[in-house]
């Protein structure tokens, strides 16, 4: 499978100044390394919705990281090569887990 080409890092919500009347949430690493900034309904149609999106875009990689070790320890694998049996062995959950991961990671 294709590596994360994104920021390396944790990702986390480093500044949230939503209001009533706007502001923003701006998601960045540990390392200050910015990835994304929502402005107010530009990432939703209102701030609690905004918030939510932020939060989600912040949990991505661990969620990608996530998948990728749920296929891992349960995709049906040749143990002895660590390969991935061709795609008629496996089960169909799997099979899409795999395709989002590749949908992720591909550019």
């Amino acid at each position: 499978m294709s590596e994360f080409k994104g920021t390396k890092g944790k990702w986390k919500i480093t500044n949230n100044n939503l209001s009533e009347d706007g502001g923003f949430v701006m998601i960045g690493t540990d390392k200050h390394i910015w990835i994304a900034e929502t402005k107010g309904c530009h990432v939703g149609t209102n701030n609690k919705e905004a918030e939510a999106n932020a939060k989600l875009i912040a949990c991505a990689p661990d969620m990608l990281e996530m998948l990728e070790n749920v296929v891992s320890w349960y995709g049906k694998r040749d143990f002895k090569t660590n390969e991935l049996y061709s795609s008629s062995f496996q089960e169909p959950l799997i099979k899409e887990a795999i395709q989002l991961i590749k949908k992720a990671t591909e550019l």
